[in-house]
């Protein structure tokens, strides 16, 4: 079988859109030119090299904790996309759970937002699983 009729899934994509979600007014770092990539940029890669799925991860330049364009390119394409957003300290279950409907699958929290000195616990209380922030 020919590389193209292998079905693949690409597991780290970012999009990013300022024209239609701009960056974040106090975004350190704006991505321009060849680092931008749309979601029809996307669509159209992934049909050239035969990409069915792809798992979108918000990308820290430009928006930062905004994950409305992974958002955006998520719910325009139906169950291709699945996402991981970046999500507050604090963000609490019903946020979680809001998000999972929105197919997003996982978490990031990030060190350049809330410091190396955090660990995290994860507490279980009657089935419900929560990540809480302990900083030292």
């Amino acid at each position: 079988m020919h590389i193209f009729d292998e079905p693949k899934i690409d597991c780290h994509v970012h999009v990013i859109d300022p024209a239609h979600f701009p960056y974040g007014k106090d975004a350190a770092y704006k991505p321009a030119g060849q680092e931008i990539g749309t979601t029809s940029q996307l669509r159209q890669v992934m049909k050239c090299f035969g990409v069915k799925h792809a798992l979108l991860v918000q990308p820290n330049s430009g928006y930062g904790g905004d994950n409305s364009c992974m958002l955006d390119a998520i719910a325009k394409d139906k169950g291709r996309f699945k996402g991981v957003a970046i999500v507050d300290l604090d963000a609490g279950i019903a946020t979680l759970r809001e998000l999972q409907a929105q197919g997003i699958v996982g978490a990031a929290i990030n060190p350049t937002f809330h410091g190396n000195d955090v660990s995290l616990e994860v507490v279980r209380n009657e089935g419900q699983i929560k990540v809480a922030a302990v900083y030292s």
